[in-house]
């Protein structure tokens, strides 16, 4: 049997690779925005998803679902709990996503 993904580590990892200005960071910000019911400018990069954006488990569970319909990406509330800034999610949408071929 494999032993879990630490995935805080692996958000952690990605962290670096996620820029203000990429498509998929932008995407993000709207999603959350649209599911907080924000304005994207009030969704920056940098904002804590529970104590800036007061993203509850409603939220999130929200927020799982239109991860999974937009990217395939299958994660529940306690995953996603575990990227605790915008820029956390975009490094898991990162970490979920296929690598790129060689």
């Amino acid at each position: 049997m494999s032993e879990p993904i630490d995935l805080r580590h692996q958000i952690i990892d990605l962290r670096d690779r996620v820029r203000a200005d990429d498509q998929l960071t932008l995407q993000i910000r709207a999603l959350c925005a649209d599911t907080l019911g924000l304005a994207v400018e009030h969704v920056p990069l940098w904002a804590r998803l529970v104590a800036d954006l007061e993203a509850d488990s409603l939220d999130f569970s929200a927020l799982a679902d239109r991860l999974a319909m937009q990217y395939g990406i299958v994660a529940d509330e306690t995953v996603l709990r575990e990227a605790e800034t915008v820029r956390d999610l975009v490094a898991l949408v990162l970490s979920a996503a296929p690598p790129a071929p060689r």
